[in-house]
């Protein structure tokens, strides 16, 4: 079994029923994109699977431990497992004030 989203293949697939697959599609945003899914060398492709655009909808005030300033983005659509990324980072929490740039695409932070 293998499924892939515009040639990036998804992971963890499993046919769950005659007319069910579940996988982790690779990070993306878009519309209108094609999906190909082929078992036993037989090909089955579908071009209208879209991702909904990640939507931050609040941001914790930093808070520091010994080691790290921690941030938590809440939103929906940042991919699996949960609506919320935690980034933390080296440094005080001034330093964080001042100095960070975080991007997030997806559910990954670049």
């Amino acid at each position: 079994l293998k499924v892939q989203v515009l040639s990036q293949e998804c992971v963890n697939a499993v046919v769950v029923d005659n007319s069910t697959i579940i996988c982790t599609a690779p990070a993306g945003l878009g519309r209108e994109l094609m999906v190909r899914v082929s078992i036993f060398g037989v090909f089955v492709q579908y071009d209208h699977f879209g991702y909904l655009a990640p939507v931050l909808q609040s941001v914790s005030a930093p808070d520091a431990d010994s080691q790290y300033v921690w941030v938590t983005f809440s939103g929906k659509n940042f991919g699996q497992p949960s609506g919320n990324l935690t980034l933390a980072m080296a440094g005080s929490v001034s330093d964080f004030a001042q100095e960070a740039s975080v991007k997030l695409w997806g559910d990954h932070i670049i």
